[in-house]
C-alpha cells in the first residue's frame, strides 16, 4: 500500500530531526576566535580537551550523590566539525541569533558554546558565550558570559564556571511538572557552590552567577509550592 504524503512528510520530518525527542545533553562546541598565536592557539586546545574530560567527571559527582536522573550520565561535548574533523566557525552554522536558535532546536543541544581566547598578565582566559536557548529559566538573557583562566586549580576541577553553567542548563532541561523538584534544587544547589568557588579568581562573575542561580531555586520553590 502506498504512503500518503502527509505520512511521507512526517516520517521525513521525524528522521531529519531524531534528538528533538531526547534529553539536551550534549554541549555543543564551535572554533574559537582570535587564536592566531601559538600560545592561545594552544590555550584553546587544552580548554577543548578539559571539557572533553570535565563533563563525564560532573556526570560521575551528580551520579553518585542525590542526583538520579538518567540524562545526567550522558553529558559530552560534540566538536562542530567539518567532513576533515577541522572545528568550524560559528560563522558556518550559526551566524545570526536565528541561526542559532534554529541550531539549537534542530540538534537538541543542551547549549552551544563560541568564544575567544585573549591573553592578561601572561594568563591565557577563555571568553565563551554559552547559549542556552529555552533553558534559561527566569534568567533574562538566552546566553551567558562565561570567563575561564587556562591554568590553576578551576581549570583542573569541576568548579568553574562553564560547570555551573551545564548544571542550570541540565536542572532547567529535566524540570517537569515539579515531579523532580527536589533533584532541581540539589543540581542548583550544586552550581550555586561551584559559582561561589570561582569568587576568589572572578568575584563579579561569581556573583552574577550565583544570583542567577538563586533565583532558579527561588522560581522552583515558588513554582512547585503554589505561590
Amino acid at each position: 500500500m502506498r504512503m500518503s504524503k502527509v505520512a511521507l512528510w512526517v516520517v521525513l520530518l521525524l528522521c531529519a530531526v531524531p534528538s528533538l525527542a531526547e534529553d539536551r545533553t550534549e554541549v555543543h562546541l564551535f572554533q574559537y576566535g582570535r587564536t592566531s598565536s601559538d600560545l592561545l592557539s594552544i590555550a584553546f586546545v587544552d580548554f577543548r580537551d578539559m571539557l572533553e574530560e570535565k563533563l563525564p567527571r560532573l556526570s560521575a559527582e551528580m551520579m553518585q550523590t542525590e542526583a538520579t536522573n538518567p540524562a545526567l550520565s550522558q553529558l559530552r561535548l560534540k566538536s562542530v566539525t567539518d567532513e576533515n574533523g577541522v572545528l568550524l566557525r560559528p560563522e558556518a552554522r550559526i551566524g545570526s541569533l536565528d541561526d542559532k536558535r534554529r541550531y539549537w532546536r534542530q540538534t537538541g543541544a543542551l547549549s552551544v558554546l563560541t568564544g575567544h581566547v585573549k591573553q592578561q598578565g601572561g594568563i591565557p582566559y577563555v571568553y565563551t558565550t554559552f547559549y542556552w536557548g529555552d533553558l534559561r529559566g527566569p534568567y533574562p538573557e538566552e546566553m551567558v558570559q562565561l570567563v575561564l583562566p587556562v591554568v590553576g586549580e578551576s581549570f583542573d576541577n569541576t568548579s568553574d564556571s562553564h560547570s555551573v553553567a551545564v548544571l542550570y542548563a541540565m536542572a532547567q532541561e529535566i524540570k517537569q511538572d515539579c515531579k523532580n523538584t527536589a533533584e532541581i534544587i540539589f543540581l542548583l544547589s550544586e552550581a550555586q557552590k561551584r559559582a561561589r568557588a570561582i569568587s576568589g579568581d572572578l568575584p563579579e562573575l561569581s556573583a552574577e552567577l550565583e544570583n542567577m542561580v538563586i533565583a532558579a531555586i527561588k522560581n522552583i520553590r515558588s513554582e512547585c509550592s503554589g505561590d
